[in-house]
């Protein structure tokens, strides 16, 4: 039990940095306001305003007020002074030779601590769409992305789930995964994608 409740406060301590190391890149005040939000209402709440600045700076809603405001606007959906992207962040260009899946100068960043898919664009790192999504439907939506523009197997499918704690069998897996498919195919179509059904695999194809 004691040893239990070390491992939690290391952990506690391990994502308190993380997080605060995110933040290096934010503006003065608003590193200042995390910082504050963490020592006095604890490492949920902080997490969760993150993810919330995250989320507004992808939106919309920062571009107008800056133009309401008066302010320079440089872009729909900028991260204005937001810095590098920091934590645990996988990069697709999604791009060959021969064929490309998403509109030139465009790739897509998964952000795996909060879940969220960001379609950016290279120029000024501009945030065009985001989408959220659960740690199951990443299980599906990673290796896609991962093995584009090859299909992937049920098998691997299954296996991926297996790591985010999926406690079904193969075969509910397999009953599952028209519904699986449809949900995570909703939410790949706000970048341009779809996932195609063959027999026994699934691939990223555009969507039209």
């Amino acid at each position: 039990m004691i040893r239990n409740g070390y491992v939690r406060r290391l952990q506690a301590q391990a994502e308190r940095s993380r997080l605060t190391e995110r933040w290096q890149g934010y503006p003065q005040p608003v590193r200042q306001s995390l910082q504050t939000l963490l020592r006095d209402h604890g490492l949920v709440a902080a997490q969760l305003a993150t993810e919330a600045l995250v989320e507004y700076a992808a939106s919309g809603e920062a571009a107008r007020e800056r133009q309401d405001a008066g302010l320079p606007l440089e872009g729909e959906g900028m991260v204005q002074g937001f810095g590098d992207l920091k934590g645990r962040y996988q990069y697709f260009p999604l791009q060959t030779d021969t064929q490309s899946l998403l509109p030139l100068g465009r790739f897509l960043v998964v952000d795996t601590d909060f879940e969220m898919v960001h379609l950016m664009q290279r120029a000024g790192l501009l945030f065009i769409e985001s989408s959220r999504s659960t740690d199951v439907e990443l299980a599906i939506i990673l290796p896609l992305l991962h093995a584009w523009p090859v299909p992937v197997s049920y098998e691997t499918l299954y296996e991926s789930l297996c790591m985010a704690s999926w406690q079904g069998t193969f075969r509910e897996f397999e009953r599952g995964l028209p519904l699986l498919q449809n949900v995570c195919a909703q939410k790949l179509h706000c970048f341009g994608m779809e996932i195609e059904v063959g027999a026994s695999s699934l691939q990223l194809v555009p969507f039209t």
